[in-house]
């Protein structure tokens, strides 16, 4: 009996540790070279910067965005994202919150679309 108090107890106190020393979900420094406007897009294991444009009446669902690396601020990606699935209302490009990730080819959304990534309006 004793020892499944303790048990709890220790458990107890690990959760408490845990949800008192949250991850840091800090924004790094902006290195020089990334846009003022650029958004931070990561979390506490990395992240980058990204500068979306909302798309032109010509390009439908296609928006021009620029991808940077957390630190040095080196290009990652310049060009044209496809919206996957198109339609539906665009997402906010403006807001942080609108995205979760970017794995090197795709920008994740919080509404579970995707930005894809294409070299040219055409491919």
């Amino acid at each position: 009996m004793r020892s499944r108090c303790l048990g709890r107890l220790l458990a107890l106190a690990v959760v408490i540790f845990l949800t008192a020393c949250p991850a840091s979900d800090t924004v790094p420094k902006r290195p020089a070279g990334v846009p003022a406007q650029a958004l931070w897009v990561g979390g506490a294991d990395g992240g980058v910067w990204v500068l979306v444009v909302l798309p032109t009446k010509p390009r439908g669902n296609l928006y021009q965005a620029q991808v940077w690396a957390e630190h040095t601020g080196d290009s990652l990606f310049e060009g044209f994202m496809q919206l996957d699935p198109p339609g539906g209302i665009p997402p906010q490009v403006g807001n942080p919150a609108s995205y979760t990730g970017w794995d090197g080819d795709t920008l994740y959304l919080s509404d579970g679309r995707e930005l894809k990534t294409k070299r040219s309006p055409t491919d």
